[in-house]
This record gives C-alpha cells, structure tokens and sequence, in this order.
C-alpha cells in the first residue's frame, strides 16, 4: 500500500540551501517509526545530504530552474510513505526591476 502526500514547495535562491525533517506521526498524532528511508532527486539539480539517521536531509540549491525530491519510507504496517518536494531555484542575480532613475533637472 503507498500513500503518496501532496507536493510541498519550497523556495531557494541559488546561494541557499534548507533543511528537511521528517516527523512521522500515526493516525492519531502521536510519533511514530518509519524505516528504510530514503532521499531520492528525480529531476533537477539540487544536491542532497542526508543526516545520518535519515530524518532529516539538506537539500542545497544548484542550477536555477525546477528540482524534484522524493522522500519515502515504510511504516510498521509495511505502507510506504512518501512525500514529493518540488524545489525552486531562483538566481540572487535576476533582474527583478530596471531601477530607473532621474537625474537633477537642468535647463535646455
């Protein structure tokens, strides 16, 4: 049995990275254990380091465009779980205005 959550977005210049965690929870709220996780870039450009108990994952900007991860693990009752980021990279350096101005009025 899979259970694929929605998509989370996240939002990155090129100099940036961010920090993923994961906090499984069971039906009722309370944590819960899920194993064998895994990090996985499906398309993109993005770098991933895993922690190393997998809970958590920086997950570190690299061209600029549309990244996809998938982040995935088993559940006691052995459904996997799994969550899609879609990572977007935008550049520091982008124009984002043509920053007009004027200069001191002079007579012709």
């Amino acid at each position: 049995m899979k259970n694929l959550k929605a998509s989370l977005p996240v939002n990155l210049t090129d100099l940036q990275k961010v920090t993923a965690s994961l906090h499984p929870v069971a039906a009722d709220g309370s944590p819960a254990v899920v194993e064998n996780i895994s990090w996985v870039l499906t398309s993109g450009d993005v770098t991933l380091s895993p922690s190393a108990d997998l809970l958590s994952c920086d997950i570190t900007s690299g061209a600029i465009g549309n990244s996809t991860v998938s982040v995935s693990g088993t559940a006691d009752n052995g459904s996997i779980l799994t969550d899609i980021i879609l990572v977007t990279v935008t550049g520091v350096t982008t124009a984002v205005d043509l920053g007009t101005t004027f200069g001191t009025p002079v007579n012709k």
